[in-house]
């Protein structure tokens, strides 16, 4: 992805299904490479050609880790998919029994207002 950027490819670029380069960075735990792109002006909430933001998908796939990442670089937790669905509802539907989004993300609880 350097290389993609350092040949003057747009932070915020999209594959054919609306994946940006920060979602492949993040979803493959790239975390070094999501900071530059960040860096760069990447937009954490650019949706996919579903809708589904990076954070969307992370809670949905129950990746507590890459959750945590986004809510700390300020990915809004309150955007909604075309279908209204959003982050939160994702987790508390698809997170094995015993997660937490708010034990998970405590700062986002209390950012956005959620009980503990």
């Amino acid at each position: 992805m350097r290389v993609l950027l350092q040949e003057g490819v747009a932070a915020d670029w999209q594959d054919q299904n609306g994946f940006s380069l920060l979602f492949h960075a993040i979803f493959r735990r790239h975390f070094a490479i999501a900071e530059d792109l960040l860096a760069r002006g990447a937009d954490i909430d650019l949706a996919n050609s579903h809708g589904w933001t990076p954070l969307f998908w992370a809670a949905f796939n129950g990746h507590t880790d890459i959750v945590g990442f986004l809510v700390a670089h300020r990915a809004d937790a309150n955007a909604a998919t075309p279908d209204g669905d959003r982050p939160l509802f994702m987790a508390a539907c698809c997170w094995p029994a015993g997660h937490s989004w708010t034990r998970s993300t405590p700062e986002a609880a209390m950012r956005f207002g959620w009980p503990a």
